[in-house]
């Protein structure tokens, strides 16, 4: 028999051991949850950058400037400040921007000291993306980073969990650097897995080394580098699922913008799951079915196969084409046009090893104002490069992406990675973007004995760039 004094000391006991339990698994001070599920940085040494909200910090590769970190969150949510705290130290005479919303709001501040930086609003912002340049800043190493709403309470920042295990597509257009089935997981948008001209009938094949529970998709339908690039492409309409112990379902697809959740008829569990495009939505111009990204969801919260892998097997590839030339130093740097003869246009050129690229050509006397004089327009380019040849220490590159022309407004296009209007979806496609491709040639100079560049950059294609040919130089901090 239990005396009533034994169950009270009993249930109290076991209250405290709960409370105290529960105190080390909640979040510090209790605030907001905030889902992020798409983290990527223009530069990875070898760490993902989800660890910067893990506890294991990121650092960027050694020397790489104008490093960017994006963050797209699941939800919007009032921003009121963000404090950086980096394990290396940061050039306290160089601002820490922060583009909100891709471009709809910039901010900007010096750090506080060599190894933190608070960005702060005026008043809160409406905000479900950000993204940090940290210019040209260099050997950065991020340990955390803190966001605060609108009291200035932090929000409790959760990550997909990586798991292990291995991933198959039936089917990859090439460059498969560009369509890699892993460029699901890397939180790029310039980056997508693209089926070779199929609309329906590719299989995507996901074995897990453990098994794992799915009861929703969030997927991002279509090529969302740009929302042209999405209606060009065909998107997903039916998804056919099938996995361990004869689990089947069926789920449909909307074609929106952004990610979408797509609940689960009934749970799955086990190891082996596949997923089969059973019906599309036709793209404007091209059969090519594009999903940018995938994540799944075990009903506490979400994980993915951890990409970091194939995006330094990609950097280290890339590098090695760049060696191979003699010119593994213009990667990571910022490549400049220094003289500008009459009629001529400056430019700008960012390759990084993860593939990807940034260019701009300045083009003057192209807009005349009615008062006179010249208006100054500029191209600009976001996108990805394939190495064709590296013959004779000369580089041949295809550059593939979206270009735009614009009256120049002293704002940067590079933001690859951003999202750009993929969060918010946009009626129409923007008359100063297309789709593009283009090849150009990087060398080095030989002799000369002037001062207008090392670099030679030529364009053999000239159908989109308004440039045949350049001297350029490295842009020194």
């Amino acid at each position: 028999m239990k005396y009533p004094w034994q169950a009270i000391k009993k249930s109290a006991l076991a209250l405290w051991v709960g409370l105290v339990l529960s105190f080390f698994a909640a979040p510090a001070l209790g605030g907001e949850v905030l889902w992020l599920n798409m983290v990527a940085a223009t530069s990875v040494e070898n760490q993902s950058p989800f660890q910067i909200f893990t506890g294991g910090g990121w650092r960027a590769e050694k020397d790489a400037q104008f490093v960017k970190v994006h963050l797209y969150f699941d939800r919007d949510f009032d921003f009121s400040q963000m404090d950086v705290t980096t394990c290396s130290p940061l050039d306290q005479k160089k601002s820490i921007w922060a583009y909100l919303n891709f471009d709809g709001e910039f901010l900007f501040s010096d750090p506080d000291s060599d190894h933190s930086v608070s960005i702060k609003a005026k008043k809160p912002i409406p905000v479900h993306s950000v993204t940090l340049n940290f210019r040209s800043n260099s050997n950065l190493c991020i340990q955390s980073i803190q966001l605060k709403g609108r009291d200035g309470t932090p929000y409790d920042i959760r990550v997909p969990r990586f798991v292990s295990g291995g991933v198959n597509a039936s089917t990859t257009l090439k460059p498969a650097k560009a369509y890699n089935v892993m460029n699901l997981f890397d939180s790029r948008y310039e980056n997508a897995w693209s089926t070779d001209g199929q609309t329906t009938g590719g299989v995507l094949t996901f074995v897990f080394d453990q098994p794992q529970s799915v009861q929703k998709l969030k997927i991002w339908n279509g090529y969302q580098r740009s929302d042209v690039h999405c209606i060009e492409n065909s998107r997903v309409k039916t998804l056919h699922l099938e996995g361990d112990n004869g689990y089947t379902a069926d789920v449909p697809v909307l074609d929106v913008m952004g990610g979408q959740e797509i609940p689960l008829p009934k749970p799955f569990t086990g190891k082996k799951l596949t997923l089969t495009i059973t019906d599309g939505f036709k793209g404007k111009t091209y059969k090519d079915l594009v999903i940018t990204e995938l994540r799944f969801f075990d009903g506490q919260g979400w994980f993915m196969p951890d990409p970091t892998p194939q995006i330094l097997a990609v950097a280290a590839d890339n590098r090695q084409s760049f060696r191979q030339a003699g010119m593994d130093d213009l990667l990571n740097q910022t490549l400049l046009r220094e003289i500008r003869d009459a009629g001529d246009d400056e430019g700008e050129l960012r390759l990084r090893p993860d593939g990807s690229f940034y260019l701009s050509n300045t083009i003057y006397g192209k807009y005349v104002e009615k008062e006179g004089g010249q208006r100054v327009a500029k191209q600009e380019g976001l996108g990805n490069y394939e190495v064709k040849s590296t013959k004779d220490g000369r580089l041949e590159l295809r550059l593939f992406g979206i270009l735009r022309t614009t009256i120049q407004k002293g704002v940067t296009f590079d933001c690859n990675g951003c999202g750009r209007d993929c969060n918010q979806a946009k009626k129409g496609l923007g008359k100063s973007e297309k789709i593009f491709q283009e090849f150009i040639t990087l060398q080095k100079r030989v002799g000369g004995g002037d001062d207008s560049g090392p670099f030679e950059v030529g364009n053999t294609s000239g159908k989109h760039l308004k440039f045949k040919s350049y001297r350029a130089s490295l842009y020194l901090k």
